[in-house]
């Protein structure tokens, strides 16, 4: 066998961001061949070679037939591997960090984005109404808030910072691994440096466009299949993509870089044979910066592509929050005419098969069910392959870990603050103090709750401020009447827990700052608890705007509208709402909430605290009082023979009475020290904070990412802008 036949198919690695080692991702995929028993014979272990077997340059790296040598005429044998490596060309300009925005900025950058397309398919719309084209009569468009999408894309941020912080010491136990913001910072600067850096994209796809030729021209009788993962999915696409339409990248020195347009499409590409794409942001990248994907022209590509030459697979976990469904990517071939791939709607293959999001962007390569179904179906041809299954446990529990994990926080938060506080309203005595109210009064004062009582009234409590959060909470991560009506059903949930798992008394001594009003003790507090929901729901106002003037209207309307407007512009005043989102200090975020929140609770335990009972009751003292006078005077009818005492020296003795009283309610009446009702209550506060956090990231993540919201909008104004076009076109032609 000649060197220019010495391989059937040669698979291309292309990874993806992040701080990869070279050769690593090679060396993962040719491991994960070698584990497949089609490919080496059964019973044979063959062992993964080392980076520095891979470690040359791309010709002699092609050169990994060792791992199928050791089973003669094995299918592994007739298999080359080979990578393109990228990540060093925007290291460094990552290093440097003063060419990039930070994440947040360039957050709020891609809202603006967003807002220009809305705006742009508002206008298009407008002008196909305009037209009266009754096509366009009944499509609608809907604006999101972005300001608010803005800021709660940067307390998200935050909550990633947060988390990561927290696990360290996890991570560092081997317990768990929460790397969601290390991939967020890696992502957002690779993406930043290829959307937006025209001389890096060059680059970085001239390596592709490089690393092909070469394999192709040393073996031109191999079948070439691209294994991309992550953002090297969009390299690879646009390098496929501009070999297709006759285009090729080449740099011209190291400052410069330039698209050359040859008079046909190079030969290699009319050996790709397969296409894997793994953990692919591609629709993301065709919806956000369509600029990338306009310049390609199909109809010049020599020698000509065969239709769906190129069998494209493509794997995305629904945990992963960078790859998705690539509906836009296969719609968007469709409008170009670009006919070279087959990819049809069964080739995009989701599942749940990962626990963890941020763990599941990088789970694909140990997962040996995604290469063996594209082995068995685009390489080896074997007609019906197994596509990896979704795995129960993980889909049930996927979605409902963060919410999970965000009740417990809040349970034990609302178990730490619960405690502290009963035990300081309600403190242990001393066995000496025990034993005196014995043996004087034979009984003991009600202790704070304990054991089971303490579990369940601090589930109640738990599920109250619960209720308040994702009343505050709801309206501000998703728009509609929907989030408004679920929010406050959660309310009443968190209401009636509290009022199932606290008992009445327990209810009566929440609400002593309540005592004072008319009614139930009880709805006076769970009113209280609605009162904090809606002032956290001051952050999802919008700025507000001046109510007309008192003399465009009757006088008496004109004086009710006076008081309303005065109303408003006070309540603007302390709550920030005339101010711009970004200016605002009190209504913004979560800190209406947790502020009120925090308010509200120290002023029960205070209230708490003065109106709780006294060891002794003024019945108590009456009793000290009345058997001391007793005593005294029986002693002095023993002592005078029978005579009574005068009135003069009961009343001396009824003041020695009360102050043996007060003396003996100083010695049985605890002290407790108030410091660890100060640290349960900050650490309260924190984790409540937290467990707002993670329900906000979970609720995202889920709502956003899952199920893939935030492109499906972004897809259905596409779709939208497509359909105006066409009506357009279509009256034009007329």
């Amino acid at each position: 066998m000649s060197s220019t036949n010495k391989y059937d198919h040669i698979i291309v690695a292309v990874h993806g961001i992040g701080d990869q080692t070279r050769n690593a991702t090679v060396r993962d995929v040719a491991t994960r061949f070698a584990r497949m028993p089609g490919l080496a014979k059964s019973g044979i272990f063959v062992a993964p070679q080392p980076l520095g077997y891979f470690h040359t340059d791309v010709t002699d790296a092609v050169k990994v037939s060792v791992l199928g040598d050791i089973v003669p005429g094995a299918p592994l044998s007739s298999i080359g591997f080979s990578e393109v490596y990228w990540a060093d060309i925007p290291e460094v300009v990552v290093r440097e960090g003063h060419m990039m925005d930070e994440t947040k900025a360039w957050a709020r950058t891609i809202v603006s984005r967003t807002r220009a397309m809305y705006h742009q398919t508002r206008l298009e719309l407008e002008g196909a109404k305009r037209l009266r084209m009754d096509a366009a009569q009944g499509l609608r468009i809907k604006e999101p808030d972005f300001t608010l999408a803005a800021e709660v894309l940067e307390e998200i941020i935050d909550t990633i910072e947060v988390l990561e912080n927290l696990l360290f010491l996890a991570k560092k136990a081997g317990i768990a691994n929460f790397e969601l913001g290390r991939m967020l910072q890696q992502y957002v600067g690779d993406v930043q440096i290829f959307t937006e850096f025209k001389l890096f994209r060059c680059d970085i796809i001239a390596r592709f466009h490089g690393a092909m030729e070469q394999i192709h021209r040393d073996y031109p009788g191999a079948r070439l299949h691209v294994v991309a993962h992550s953002e090297g999915t969009v390299v690879s696409f646009l390098g496929l993509l501009y070999a297709l339409s006759g285009e090729r990248i080449v740099t011209k020195g190291s400052k410069e870089a330039a698209i050359d347009a040859v008079s046909g499409a190079p030969a290699w590409i009319a050996k790709v044979a397969g296409y894997l794409t793994i953990g692919s942001p591609i629709d993301k990248h065709l919806l956000l910066w369509p600029e990338l994907f306009k310049q390609f022209d199909f109809t010049r590509s020599t020698p000509r592509v065969s239709d769906k030459t190129i069998q494209w697979r493509n794997y995305y976990d629904y945990g992963d929050p960078v790859g998705f469904e690539l509906d836009t990517a296969r719609e968007w071939l469709k409008d170009i005419n670009c006919k070279a791939f087959n990819f049809e709607r069964s080739d995009d293959i989701g599942y749940a098969r990962y626990l963890l999001p941020g763990k599941a962007h990088t789970d694909y390569w140990t997962d040996a069910a995604v290469f063996e179904h594209f082995v068995n179906d685009v390489i080896l041809e074997q007609g019906e392959a197994v596509a990896p299954k979704t795995r129960p446990i993980v889909y049930v529990i996927g979605p409902m870990f963060p919410y999970l994990l965000s009740f417990v926080l809040l349970y034990v938060a609302s178990l730490i603050l619960h405690r502290a506080v009963s035990g300081f309203l309600h403190p242990p005595l001393e066995f000496d103090q025990s034993y005196a109210l014995w043996t004087n009064f034979g009984t003991l004062p009600s202790g704070s709750p304990v054991g089971t009582q303490l579990y369940a009234e601090s589930l109640g409590l738990a599920l109250l401020y619960g209720g308040t959060t994702l009343l505050a909470r709801w309206p501000r991560l998703a728009k509609g009447l929907t989030w408004w009506v679920a929010g406050a059903g959660a309310f009443v949930l968190g209401c009636v827990g509290y009022v199932t798992f606290v008992p009445r008394g327990s209810r009566d001594a929440i609400g002593a700052l309540f005592h004072s009003f008319r009614g139930d003790v009880s709805l006076w507090t769970l009113a209280a608890a609605l009162l904090v929901a809606l002032i956290g729901l001051t952050g999802v106002s919008k700025p507000g705007t001046d109510l007309p003037d008192g003399d465009t209207v009757k006088p008496d309307a004109a004086k009710a509208k006076l008081v309303h407007k005065a109303a408003q512009a006070c309540a603007a005043k302390v709550f920030n709402t005339k101010a711009s989102r970004r200016s605002r200090w009190f209504s913004r975020r979560m800190r209406p909430l947790v502020l009120c929140g925090a308010a509200l609770i120290a002023a029960i335990i205070v209230v708490q605290k003065i109106a709780a009972p006294p060891t002794l009751t003024a019945k108590d003292r009456v009793s000290i009082v009345e058997r001391y006078v007793a005593r005294k005077r029986f002693e002095f009818k023993r002592q005078h023979a029978g005579l009574e005492m005068d009135p003069a020296t009961t009343e001396a003795l009824t003041q020695d009475g009360k102050e043996r009283a007060a003396q003996f309610a100083a010695l049985v009446q605890a002290r407790p020290p108030v410091w660890p009702v100060l640290i349960a209550g900050a650490a309260f506060l924190y984790l409540w904070w937290l467990a707002a956090l993670i329900f906000d990231l979970g609720f995202v993540w889920q709502r956003y990412i899952r199920q893939s919201l935030a492109l499906k909008r972004l897809a259905s104004w596409r779709e939208l802008r497509k359909q105006c076009k066409a009506t357009t076109q279509g009256i034009s032609g007329m």
